[in-house]
Order: C-alpha cells, then structure tokens, then sequence
C-alpha cells in the first residue's frame, strides 16, 4: 500500500534472507519503517487440498522507504532476516519512486500477473486508462499475449501482467 511520503526520504531494495520477506516486513513496520512487500497470489496443491496464498513477487527482496540521514539505515539492518541493502559495495542505491509506485498500483489492482524474465531493452509504453492509466514499462511478446513487464533495475527483476484491451502510449527508447 502506498505510504505517507517521509521528508527526504527514498526507496530502497533491501534483500532478505530466503523465505523471510514477510517476517522482515512485519518487524520493519513495528520499528515504525515504511515497507513494501509485493506479494502475488498462488495456489497450492496438495494431495488432500488446494491452498491459495500471498507469496513474495520477488523472494529475498522488499522494499523500505527511508531518509538517509539519521539512524534509519542502522534500525533496516538490525532486523533479523535483513541481509542487507541492494547496491554496489554496500553503498544502498535508491530504487526510483515511479518504479515502486507502478508495482503498489498493480499489487492494489489485483490484476493476475506472475515474475518476468528482466527486461533491459525494448520499447517503452505508458498505458492510457483504466485502473493502470500512467504506468510504464515494457512490452513484450509472451505465450501469444501482450504484456506489460514493469522492471524494478536496482535488483534486476520484473513482473509481467497481460494488458490487452487496453490503450498504450509510446515513449522514447532507454539509452542503454
């Protein structure tokens, strides 16, 4: 869920240790940090049964918004579970806010999406209407349907969700 901006503060991925994303995210918010878990539903089956459930979009990682001034950085990695921050040479890298805020709109849609190769290359888009109107990403071609692959480039991962019907704009290819 979209949280209350904090004054200075930034996204950032945090990588957990595996199978340990909701406990982390449960402490972080009762040590007063605003986090972000992107979870998709699953079914399971067993022989007896079938069970659905909520299960990381990413495994091992989340997402905490935070100032990096102040004693934040050290309460995040306090946590039990918490590997550490995504970056280069324990440097955080700060995970641009429209890449989290596409993910919060599409976890809040409900929409049926499922984890994504990342994409680096290819044309971007920015769909017009609907529940998803303003989200960017890339699209692809994928089991004969069109997706959109919205991409989080500070732990190189990806979630795609079919978007047919619905109106896109074009936008300038990524420099890289």
């Amino acid at each position: 869920m979209p949280h209350e901006p904090v004054a200075g503060a930034s996204w950032f991925a945090v990588h957990t240790r595996p199978r340990c994303e909701k406990k982390v995210e449960r402490q972080l918010r009762e040590r007063g940090i605003a986090s972000f878990l992107p979870v998709v539903r699953e079914t399971h089956r067993w022989s007896d049964r079938f069970k659905t459930l909520d299960a990381p979009m990413f495994p091992c990682y989340l997402f905490v918004r935070i100032s990096t001034a102040g004693h934040a950085r050290t309460t995040v990695l306090g946590v039990p579970g918490v590997a550490g921050f995504v970056g280069v040479r324990r440097a955080a890298l700060p995970i641009p806010s429209s890449e989290v805020e596409a993910l919060q709109r599409l976890v809040a849609s409900r929409l049926d999406c499922q984890p994504h190769v990342f994409v680096k290359t290819g044309q971007r888009v920015r769909i017009l209407g609907g529940c998803l109107d303003g989200v960017e990403g890339h699209v692809v071609r994928y089991d004969g349907g069109d997706r959109l692959v919205i991409a989080v480039s500070g732990i190189k991962r990806a979630v795609a969700v079919c978007v047919q019907g619905y109106d896109f704009e074009l936008l300038p290819t990524d420099a890289s």
